[in-house]
């Protein structure tokens, strides 16, 4: 890895930490604050919503301006509106400050991924050398995170935490100004179209919806299925959320490696397919050390998956038009997500909060035999 690289890699930690503590808490800190199942369903959907319009955009600005800026006021968005979030209470005023904030995490989280993918150092060494250490990296971080909250519980309170996530980020908007530039291109948007139209392309599209699918009873019922299957306490919840996301760091790392080394990527997606959705359908089963297991064998799968994400944009399409295809990866998965939270939450009121794991495992066992049988498309070269 190159010293170039090690300050992207070390704010992409940072805040994919802060972000990770208002992902698992903030709705919990919003019914805290005396806001209804209903109010907080509104106040976290609909900023969802939001991502649907701008993932794109935000994506194709990334190809025509200096994603070191968009970094920068990503990241202001962020802190300021978690911060703010903890000195009012009306409603309209905290859904402003989350669609702040979702534009913020937008803005980021796009354009560090197009500043990653830009780096020279993705045409000096092998191609996925970075990307292992940038999934690998965030997914430890992420593990550590979690965990820490359980202690930091012990001694501060939730709203202390959420402020603490907010001037963190704050703190990573003026380190981001040392970041690298990237360069800036200016391209029709009819020169996406026949990428996109492109028999892998779209291959490679379907494979990312499918896999995003499981992502719905992750947001809808992980914190609830915990509670009602379990009955575990705050801290012990973090326990079982975090130490699993550990192996999916670790598994990036590995699966990275043996690329670089000559492993067929189509492989590394097959096992992460089977890991990913297996370990959802053994998590569901009500005993928690064989729940707790499937959970770490499902994050070894995403891992895997991820790393091949990573590996499969850089090979599949132009560097000038990274920042597009970014915005229609996050397009994808953000529609895979919400379709996915929708039909998890019909599923969980008809039967329990286990069944949508089941569910969503099969999907992903079932895009199994999708993504052997176009397993030559799926195989990039370095």
């Amino acid at each position: 890895m190159n010293k170039e690289d090690r300050l992207p890699l070390f704010i992409s930690y940072i805040a994919s930490s802060s972000m990770t503590i208002m992902a698992f808490f903030l709705s919990l800190y919003l019914f805290n604050k005396g806001f209804s199942l209903v109010d907080i369903g509104l106040l976290m959907g609909i900023p969802i919503l939001l991502s649907f319009l701008i993932s794109i955009p935000i994506g194709l600005i990334n190809d025509r301006q200096n994603s070191k800026t968009l970094i920068i006021i990503g990241l202001l968005f962020i802190g300021l509106a978690v911060i703010s979030i903890t000195f009012f209470s009306t409603f309209w005023l905290i859904m402003g400050f989350l669609v702040l904030k979702t534009i913020g995490m937008n803005l980021f989280s796009i354009s560090m991924d197009s500043l990653i993918f830009k780096r020279k150092s993705l045409i000096e060494t092998k191609k996925n050398d970075i990307f292992k250490f940038y999934t690998g990296g965030m997914g430890i971080a992420n593990g550590l995170t979690i965990l820490s909250c359980g202690l930091f519980f012990l001694f501060f309170n939730l709203e202390t935490l959420i402020i603490v996530a907010g001037v963190i980020t704050l703190f990573l908007m003026f380190l981001s100004f040392f970041l690298p530039n990237t360069e800036k291109t200016e391209i029709s948007l009819f020169h996406y179209k026949d990428l996109l139209v492109s028999k892998e392309a779209v291959i490679f599209g379907i494979i990312i919806f499918l896999f995003a699918l499981h992502f719905g009873p992750e947001v809808t019922n992980y914190s609830l299925f915990l509670q009602e299957v379990f009955d575990l306490t705050k801290t012990q919840m973090a326990i079982y959320m975090g130490v699993p996301i550990l192996p999916l760091g670790i598994s990036a790392f590995i699966f990275g490696s043996k690329m670089q080394k000559g492993m067929a990527s189509y492989k590394v997606l097959l096992m992460g397919l089977f890991f990913n959705g297996i370990g959802h359908i053994i998590q569901a089963i009500p005993y928690l050390p064989i729940s707790f297991l499937g959970r770490i064998i499902h994050e070894t799968g995403d891992g895997a998956v991820m790393i091949f994400t990573m590996f499969g944009i850089s090979i599949l399409f132009p560097k000038e038009k990274i920042g597009g295809i970014l915005g229609l990866n996050t397009f994808l998965k953000v529609i895979a997500t919400f379709l996915s939270s929708l039909a998890c939450g019909y599923l969980a009121s008809i039967y329990n909060n286990s069944v949508p794991f089941v569910v969503a495992g099969i999907l992903c066992l079932a895009s199994l035999f999708l993504a052997y049988y176009y397993r030559s498309l799926l195989t990039h070269q370095q």
